[in-house]
């Protein structure tokens, strides 16, 4: 054997990319006369193995010597085909500095070299060239994913569900489980003690002064802070753990509408593990103070899901952090807070507004009422009327003096004051809209009651309409009065505002949306259904009508109705629709101020921006939810040739996703410590959204160069039938063939409906409860699989969400949450549901809220365009069955 060919074997023996290393096989490449670096290889340069699999090649020589790392896994946001690399990881049973042995894949990735396309889960591998399949046996499942029930992944039942509708956090917490839930990747706390930290060193003269601005930022939401310096006297008088936590978190905080430089970075990265210290050890120890009660108020208005702003957390274990305001409640009894509360507001009004006291239990109540309207049945809580009532004696005219002197004496705290009396009086509204609207529902369930529930759930929006109206009123004129000397500090709150008013009437128009519907299945009912249950009790009752209200094929039976209900059901979701658009709007203005040095001052606006992306994920799939359903009352009208371009809101869609994306930058990657912020998480779960909205007017466009060839969709455009095709029938599902029947077919006795029968459909069981185990089951055909997208190593941000086709893990969590694409269709075409107009597709953007109802358009008689948004709002569309 000749020298060269010697060189040659010894060389390739030697050399061998990073996803050959870990699934210990051959590496061919086809060179080797290249130099060793962390980046990808070019295609014609990778080995066979990443060029077949469409998987990033790299070849670094300088980690060939590393032996099987532990527990040590990549970086949050390494992409998929990196994710893949380490799942067949195992721990040694002897680790020796195990921190500083990392794998060429951990060194490569970079705050700089990311892939937004949300290919954050590994397992789902496409066909090679030459038939074989990779198994997903290779994949190691997470036991704690399948642990959750003793059936198995596949056999377990997936049942869609609605009940997440209008609980924005809890989707989210839902959606980043399914995203994030098959990495396994560890996820390390990095904790001080309080001796680790001295604030008064940390935090020198020059950041003091440039944290003043944000701490007046802070009074805008927190009127009872006092100022920075009081702060720091208070801390040196008594470094308590309670105090220490109050000043970690303002500085924090404080800190957050600067420029990300070395030094706020630096402060921001010590201070959010110290803080979380601070934070776990008063919660166990329950030390009632009251700068603990401020922290804890703070927390739950900043951080609702435990995590604080830019800071890493696991996205698999993302919860609604209740444990504030119940924590809260505990050290408030302890303090006798309420009793100190009923003496002050007995000695007087001017009393109350001076006392910190006050306005601490009123933010305290105000965000317990938040937190509750993430619950399924919310609750009205008994001090949220008491509250709401002092916040409007407060507002009348006579006590206009108040505002005066706050005003001169710190406009911060002047406008402050007028948010928490807005943020009380909004909820109060919402609570009592909920009530009233369940209470209808209640009385509707008793024996012997007869009156028009549809009638009273459409006057109960009505009234909540004009009661906002008023109460914007009211608050409109106070800020009148405090604008011309508040300095423009008010100016990211207005915004926040008017995204949480929409939100909050988006959440009582839902609400209502499913008790028109619920309407028809509440046995003893004049307008339900015929052979409904009857050994059910009134509570019972009601709780049955409310679980087939939402589930999405008895939706799509209701509104094949011709009755009042469907009407309203119509006109009301069309309005749900228009408030959404305006809360993309307003949430695309918005994003723009969260950015350090996109404003004049060069300085950011301090708002929740863990609930303005919440929102902003909720606000996005309510869009896509009208699209999927425009596009397939269209498709079932035979309106294939129609010209279907892209809705206005995809840009703002793409917009917002973009500027969630640019505030998760602001926080540096950690390797060491793994997991995924909030902001980019929420900005990737938006981005998959507009890929996939894209992706549905590529396939409508295809439809109308082609007529379909299988199910209504061109096989050329539709990977997934493409393979299929060749696998196996896809079954018909039943909420389609309910899409396809008309109102008259039900009128006509023409189908046949078995009321006591729950319709199942490939999903979730309600949301997350077996979704993550079905992820981590072998339920999907590798062969459907979709080929994962390379990564960038450009080092920029991409600057569109829409640059990379749909994912794997796109079209799942369109499957799951209720925005998938309607592939199948059945053989027969029975009469179609109501047409849309020719003109357009999609709901126009409608005026403010407030401005739609009353003005020309009586709600309880839609035209045209609002019956089509009607299915664009209510029915999600059907999914086919695997």
């Amino acid at each position: 054997m000749s020298g060269t060919e010697m060189k040659a074997k010894r060389t390739h023996a030697r050399r061998s990319c990073d996803m050959c290393k870990v699934r210990k096989t051959r590496c061919e490449l086809p060179d080797l006369d290249f130099p060793s670096s962390p980046d990808p290889l070019s295609a014609d340069k990778a080995c066979h193995r990443c060029r077949v699999l469409g998987l990033p090649c790299i070849v670094d020589d300088g980690s060939r010597k590393v032996r099987k790392r532990g527990r040590d896994e990549p970086s949050p946001r390494a992409t998929l085909a990196q994710a893949g690399s380490t799942t067949e990881a195992q721990t040694p049973p002897h680790r020796k500095s195990t921190r500083a042995r990392r794998s060429s894949l951990l060194d490569s990735v970079t705050s700089n070299a990311l892939n937004h396309t949300l290919d954050l889960m590994h397992g789902f591998t496409p066909a090679l060239d030459d038939g074989t399949i990779i198994s997903l046996d290779e994949v190691p499942i997470d036991p704690h994913l399948t642990a959750q029930n003793g059936a198995s992944p596949a056999e377990a039942p997936r049942v869609k569900s609605m009940k997440l509708h209008g609980r924005p956090m809890e989707l989210v917490c839902a959606m980043l489980k399914v995203a994030y839930g098959k990495q396994r990747k560890v996820f390390r706390k990095k904790l001080l003690d309080e001796e680790d930290l001295d604030l008064d060193l940390l935090v020198d003269s020059r950041m003091r002064t440039r944290l003043e601005p944000g701490v007046s930022q802070l009074r805008i939401c927190h009127p009872y802070l006092e100022s920075l310096p009081d702060l720091f006297s208070a801390y040196m008088r008594s470094p308590s753990q309670s105090t220490a936590l109050l000043l970690a978190l303002v500085i924090y905080l404080a800190s957050l509408p600067l420029p990300a430089d070395t030094a706020v970075t630096n402060l921001r990265v010590k201070l959010a593990s110290y803080v979380t210290s601070l934070r776990d050890r008063a919660l166990l120890n329950l030390e009632a103070t009251f700068p603990a009660l401020q922290a804890f108020e703070m927390l739950s208005f900043h951080a609702p899901l435990g995590v604080l702003p830019l800071q890493l957390a696991n996205p698999r274990t993302l919860a609604l952090a209740r444990g504030y305001t119940c924590s809260a409640n505990g050290m408030a009894k302890c303090l006798q807070f309420e009793k100190l509360v009923k003496h002050l507001i007995e000695c007087g009004k001017g009393e109350s507004w001076e006392s910190t006291e006050i306005w601490l239990w009123m933010c305290l109540t105000a965000d317990e009422a938040r937190i509750a309207l993430e619950d399924e049945n919310p609750k009205k809580l008994a001090s949220l009327l008491e509250a709401r009532s002092l916040a409007d004696s407060y507002l009348h005219p006579d006590h206009q003096i108040f505002w005066q002197h706050s005003l001169e004496r710190d406009p911060a705290e002047a406008v402050g004051k007028l948010t928490v009396c807005d943020r009380l009086g909004r909820l109060c509204e919402v609570h009592d809209a909920l009530w009233r609207l369940r209470r209808a529902l209640e009385s509707a369930a008793q024996p012997g009651t007869h009156f028009d529930l549809v009638e009273l759930i459409v006057e109960e929006l009505k009234y909540f309409v004009n009661r906002t109206e008023i109460l914007d009123n009211s608050y409109e004129a106070v800020m009148a009065s405090l604008s011309p000397s508040s300095g423009g500090v008010e100016a990211g709150w207005l915004v926040y505002r008017r995204i949480r008013r929409r939100y909050e009437s988006n959440k009582v128009f839902v609400t209502g949306l499913r008790y028109l519907i619920a309407s028809a299945f509440l046995p003893g009912s004049p307008s339900a259904f015929p052979n409904l249950p009857t050994h059910m009790t009134p509570v019972q009752g009601v709780l049955y009508a409310i679980s087939r209200a939402s589930n999405p094929s008895d939706i799509a039976l209701f509104l094949r109705r011709d009755d009042p209900a469907v009407r309203a059901v119509w006109a009301w979701g069309t309005h749900r629709g228009q408030v959404a658009e305006q809360l993309l709007d307003l949430l695309a203005e918005m994003g723009r101020t969260l950015i350090p040095g996109s404003s004049s001052t060069g300085r950011a606006e301090l708002v929740p921006i863990h609930d303005i992306a919440c929102i902003a994920v909720e606000t996005s799939k309510v869009l896509m939810e009208m699209q999927a359903a425009s596009i397939m009352v269209v498709r079932t009208d035979g309106g294939a040739s129609r010209s279907f371009k892209n809705p206005v809101w995809s840009g703002t869609m793409r917009q917002v996703s973009q500027e969630l994306r640019e505030v998760g930058m602001l926080l540096p990657d950690d390797p060491e410590q793994g997991g995924e912020s909030i902001e980019n998480g929420c900005s990737n779960l938006v981005g998959s959204m507009v890929r996939m909205a894209d992706e549905w007017t590529k396939i409508s466009e295809g439809d109308r160069v082609s007529p379909p060839t299988h199910g209504g969709v061109p096989a050329s455009l539709d990977p997934a039938l493409s393979s299929q095709s060749q696998s196996q029938p896809q079954p018909q599902s039943q909420s389609q063939a309910q899409v396809k029947t008309s109102p008259s077919s039900v009128a006509n006795g023409e189908t046949q409906f078995d009321p006591t029968r729950q319709h199942a459909m490939p999903g979730h069981q309600q949301y997350m409860d077996s979704s993550d185990r079905w992820m981590a089951s072998k339920h999907d055909d590798p062969r459907n699989a979709f080929a994962p997208i390379p990564p960038m190593h450009n080092g920029q941000i991409p600057p569109q969400a829409s640059a990379y086709p749909p994912t794997q893990l796109d079209m799942l969590l369109s499957e799951v949450f209720n925005y998938g694409y309607p592939h199948s269709q059945p053989q027969s075409q029975p009469p179609p549901p109501p047409p849309p107009p020719p003109s357009t597709t999609t709901v126009n953007t409608a005026t403010e809220l407030g401005h739609t109802h009353g003005h020309g358009h009586d709600p309880q008689m839609p035209d045209l365009h609002s019956m089509q948004s009607a299915w664009v709002n209510m029915i999600p569309p059907p999914v086919q069955h695997h």
